[in-house]
């Protein structure tokens, strides 16, 4: 029970969190959470093969893959940046420092985010005996101006599948099916997104901690995205999926110096059963 240092597919400052039963692969110098999955199973998450182990060019977006942060609205971006895409350096490109956490997790710290005054921490946990990563981005403001409202926006990358579940907050459960054709994105009302790959559920839920007070979604859709990207035959040349994301929000909030605002989410895996029906084992994993 200890986060050790090694080199994952050719990015030398990586940090592996493991209880044993799960790991997790955290590189500073990318910014996110590289592989999350069983010890000895496959990666949960969506990896882009042709640039392991390579520095992002600050300005250029090389699509890296895993699960990081953005900042939301995403409508806001062309306000705050000489062009709307790629995301923000600090965030999608440069890379973080990273302080180990005792035994049990990493904390993640982005360079200044400019155009929005702010600093984006990050702490990602694995437990013993837990089945999930816990992870909770917070956006800090560290300067003055910039007064508008703001979210941590956590994007997590995944192989496609044909589909995605989606527990809505009412409680009930909605299939929600990838077009291979088209580039799509949806939003729910929801606080839980699912994925299946092969045997294993993967989730990702949401929860809002207490420094949200006052803090409100201009619709309550925003709390959950899933964006599917089309079959595009480069990553099967290149013996990649394609993929999709699951993206959790914060409400928003307008920060003063030194006011924070903090999106907790959970990355979780759990095994199927390969010999009972799927959807209803999905109702009772799904909560």
């Amino acid at each position: 029970m200890a986060v050790t240092r090694l080199s994952y597919k050719g990015w030398s400052d990586a940090l592996r969190l493991s209880n044993g039963t799960l790991e997790a692969i955290v590189v500073p110098s990318v910014g996110r959470v590289m592989r999350f999955g069983f010890i000895g199973g496959p990666n949960l998450l969506w990896e882009n093969k042709t640039v392991a182990g390579k520095p992002i060019k600050l300005g250029e977006w090389a699509n890296t893959g895993g699960d990081k942060v953005w900042v939301w609205p995403q409508d806001d971006w062309p306000n705050r940046m000489p062009n709307a895409w790629p995301p923000p350096a600090a965030l999608d490109q440069a890379p973080h420092q990273a302080e180990i956490l005792g035994d049990y997790g990493v904390l993640l710290t982005s360079s200044l985010v400019i155009g929005w005054g702010l600093r984006c921490e990050r702490a990602l946990v694995l437990l013993p005996k837990s089945q999930a990563l816990v992870m909770t981005s917070t956006l800090r403001k560290v300067r003055d101006g910039a007064d508008f409202p703001v979210a941590p926006w956590t994007v997590t990358q995944v192989a496609a599948a044909p589909t995605v579940w989606v527990r809505r907050r009412d409680g009930s459960l909605q299939a929600h099916q990838r077009d291979p054709k088209n580039s799509t994105k949806a939003f729910f009302d929801a606080e839980v997104l699912a994925h299946v790959q092969g045997d294993t559920l993967l989730t990702v839920r949401s929860a809002s901690p207490p420094d949200n007070a006052g803090a409100t979604y201009a619709r309550p859709t925003d709390r959950a995205q899933v964006y599917c990207n089309a079959d595009d035959p480069w990553f099967g040349q290149n013996g990649m999926t394609s993929y999709t994301e699951l993206e959790l929000t914060a409400p928003l909030k307008t920060l003063k110096r030194g006011e924070t605002l903090s999106l907790v989410t959970a990355l979780k895996a759990e095994i199927l059963r390969t010999n009972q029906p799927l959807e209803p084992q999905l109702l009772s994993m799904i909560h």
